[in-house]
């Protein structure tokens, strides 16, 4: 249809729920498809959101009718996915970090150079409340020249965050742990 957007998202896991919810809450865009190698989560996100389910990224970009693709896979699940929209000019926005590994990095970074399509990388956190403020205020220039700065995020993460997706936290499926 002339005028909307068709989106699709790759990877049907915790993170995934807020792409559904940012793909419905914007006027002229329509999700289209989901993706996701477990049949469980893959064919559960279909029936609620009423689109086909994709076992594959290939079948799916195979099948056509995608404008923008959403990769919300675990990391070490970024790369191949998101090359390959970008090779069948498929848009691609993509949960962060951009890759596991510097070359798997290196691979998209090379795929989106080469492509007409583009890709963009979540980091949603610049647009908390406290990241806008503290832009805000250095824009402004009332601190005058900054020399250093110091900065602690208290974040935490549950032994059962890491259980539940045994990806995480691993040098394999993330790239690495905490620190």
């Amino acid at each position: 249809r002339m005028g909307v957007t068709r989106a699709a998202v790759i990877g049907c896991g915790d993170v995934s729920i807020v792409h559904f919810e940012g793909i419905h809450a914007i006027d002229g865009i329509e999700l289209a498809a989901v993706c996701d190698t477990d049949p469980g989560r893959g064919r559960e996100a279909a029936e609620r959101y009423g689109v086909p389910w994709y076992e594959t990224h290939q079948q799916m970009l195979d099948a056509g009718g995608v404008d923008v693709v959403h990769v919300t896979t675990p990391h070490g699940e970024h790369a191949q996915p998101t090359i390959d929209c970008l090779a069948a000019g498929v848009h691609v926005i993509q949960e962060k970090p951009l890759a596991h590994t510097l070359a798997e990095g290196q691979r998209i970074v090379d795929a989106a150079a080469a492509a007409s399509a583009k890709v963009g990388v979540c980091f949603q956190n610049r647009y908390n409340v406290s990241s806008q403020e503290l832009r805000r205020i250095l824009d402004s220039g009332e601190l005058g020249e900054i020399r250093g700065a110091y900065a602690s995020v208290v974040w935490t993460r549950t032994p059962d965050y890491y259980r539940n997706r045994p990806w995480r936290g691993t040098w394999e499926g993330s790239g690495g742990g905490l620190m």
